[in-house]
């Protein structure tokens, strides 16, 4: 499934992801929830979406849901999202973003941009910064798009008209 994927841009998806605009995930399903600071912004951490995931994530593995925040920085996801992931894959961070992101994370973003910038900046693309409880380093090669991606899809959200209200 993809939640808030832009609801103009549906047919770019290849027809086994359905997009999704509840926080009703099917049990034993992947989503994708994509540019998550939309519906679960840290500004709004006492909003119904922000409160629901924080009681819904607790409960996920039970549920057999895997879910994959996509944003692109972690500061504007609430605190309570960040805490609950247990696997985070970055690209490589902005000096900014090590900067000024969550001071949580800081230390694990100086790590993966000193580890990105051992690569040769042709090989940064392909490149993965993996945390989990298994392995703290980069994959210099699992940055590689599946077969159905395309352009369009890495920039969906181009063209949509954003209003006041989250867009889904």
């Amino acid at each position: 499934y993809a939640f808030n994927f832009p609801q103009e841009k549906h047919e770019l998806l290849p027809e086994w992801i359905r997009p999704i605009t509840s926080e009703d995930f099917p049990e034993g399903s992947v989503v994708l929830v994509d540019e998550a600071y939309l519906s679960f912004y840290a500004k709004d951490h006492q909003s119904e979406a922000n409160r629901y995931m924080d009681v819904f994530s607790g409960l996920a593995g039970q549920k057999d849901i895997l879910i994959l925040f996509v944003t692109q920085t972690t500061r504007k996801l609430s605190l309570a999202t960040v805490s609950g992931i247990q696997v985070l894959l970055l690209k490589r961070p902005d000096l900014m973003m090590v900067k000024l992101d969550r001071s949580e994370l800081r230390s694990i973003l100086k790590q993966a941009l000193e580890a990105f910038r051992l690569l040769p900046p042709e090989a940064r693309q392909r490149a993965v910064y993996l945390v989990s409880l298994d392995y703290e380093g980069l994959l210099p090669e699992a940055n590689t798009p599946p077969q159905f991606w395309t352009s369009e899809l890495s920039r969906a959200w181009q063209g949509v008209k954003l209003t006041r209200e989250t867009p889904s």
